[in-house]
């Protein structure tokens, strides 16, 4: 199979791309650990929960049951109330 050459600008447009997808990454996990600081919460099995935009806590039981609890909302609530 013969290797393919790109055009030098689409290969500096790929680098860029990567390089602008790393740097979003990295500012949504200093988000994220921002939130659980701040809601003073613990453990490291939280997550962004993106339809709902909450931040959840999941937890597995030795039972197969899994718990999920809601921490506020990413879009404000500052209260630090724990739903659900």
């Amino acid at each position: 199979m013969d290797d393919i050459q790109l055009p030098e600008r689409a290969v500096q447009t790929i680098r860029k791309l990567f390089y602008e997808r790393q740097v979003v990454e990295s500012k949504i996990s200093n988000y994220l650990q921002g939130l659980i600081d701040s809601y003073g919460l613990e453990g490291d099995n939280w997550s962004l929960d993106t339809n709902m935009m909450v931040l959840r806590q999941v937890e597995e039981s030795p039972n197969g049951v899994v718990k999920s609890d809601v921490v506020g909302t990413v879009t404000g609530d500052s209260g630090g109330k724990s739903y659900g």
